[in-house]
């Protein structure tokens, strides 16, 4: 992929891997999943290996719709302060095809966290 004529490449796993694998790539998705997944399975513990931070991209989904915003910045703040680059949304199906009703709000939680 490039970017600005830059040669890009991204990793997407969507799972932790070794950081010899990470070395070779400019981003590499090490969480693709489900909010209830990275809650139930306390994914925010295999993060804290990660070395680098910049390099790291988490993809959430399914975070309940009825989640208020201030249960949701927390979260955030704990992703931003693992992971370099952070794509949220409500949906639990067609995820990467569709914005969400609440995609503004998400943005702007990302962006008042932004690390």
């Amino acid at each position: 992929m490039e970017c600005f004529g830059l040669l890009q490449l991204v990793l997407n796993p969507g799972t932790m891997v070794d950081e010899r694998i990470m070395a070779h790539a400019n981003k590499t998705i090490v969480c693709e999943e489900r909010h209830h997944t990275y809650v139930s399975l306390q994914l925010t513990k295999s993060f804290t290996r990660l070395s680098s931070r910049d390099a790291s991209v988490c993809l959430m989904h399914s975070i309940p719709t009825d989640m208020p915003i201030d249960e949701l910045k927390p979260l955030v703040r704990e992703l931003r302060a693992l992971v370099g680059t952070l794509f949220l949304t409500d949906l639990s199906e067609n995820c990467y095809h569709n914005f969400s009703s609440r995609f503004a709000s998400f943005v702007d939680i990302i962006t008042e966290t932004e690390a």
